[in-house]
């Protein structure tokens, strides 16, 4: 299935019951609210938030941490997850989100759940939201290659610099080792001038 995951906003397409839901996730995260949602079916659109008083009997009964928790709920808000088993049910007026987690063997057990009630947002409002999304993520991504095209430039201009160091250090160490050899050689003259010095005078 397909997801648009951009900072704390989500989107997904679920198979709930056989049908397709597209799906619009805000991640709140707040001291009362866990996330916001809006589901968008072939006939209705329907919103709800999932508490994190609602949240706290769950973590209970699995013995989960907040984080824990969380993170099992995203796993399967950002796609299909074989792990869970997802329920939905409306009577035209209220509907009912629910998940499952399944545990090995046949247990299956309630991992959440929220009460949703229609909105007057369409399909329409999720395609705008995901054309600002994708307009955001390119804006990124032009941000992001031009700091790349700068730091290439950087990294070029840093390398050469450090070419002609090297070259220059190449230079200086010729330069002193040239005149360290004229000076041992000019000392080596300079004993053997007075060792034949100091024979002559033996002699």
């Amino acid at each position: 299935m397909e997801t648009k995951n951009n900072c704390d906003t989500i989107f997904t397409k679920l198979i709930i019951n056989e049908k397709p839901v597209f799906i619009k996730v805000l991640w709140e995260d707040s001291e009362t609210i866990m996330f916001s949602i809006q589901f968008f079916t072939e006939d209705n659109s329907w919103q709800g938030k999932y508490t994190t008083e609602a949240a706290a009997k769950f973590m209970q009964r699995f013995k989960q941490t907040k984080e824990e928790y969380a993170m099992d709920v995203k796993s399967f808000l950002l796609k299909m997850n074989p792990m869970f088993k997802y329920d939905f049910r409306d009577n035209n007026e209220k509907a009912t989100f629910s998940w499952k987690k399944k545990f090995e063997g046949s247990a299956v057990i309630l991992h959440g759940s929220l009460e949703m009630e229609q909105s007057t947002d369409t399909k329409s409002l999720l395609i705008d939201s995901l054309i600002e999304d994708n307009q955001t993520l390119r804006n990124n991504l032009d941000i992001s290659r031009s700091e790349i095209k700068h730091a290439e430039t950087d990294l070029k201009r840093y390398q050469d610099k450090l070419e002609k160091l090297n070259n220059i250090n190449s230079s200086l160490e010729e330069t002193l080792l040239g005149k360290f050899v004229q000076l041992l050689n000019s000392k080596k003259k300079r004993i053997q001038l007075l060792e034949d010095a100091l024979n002559n005078t033996d002699n």
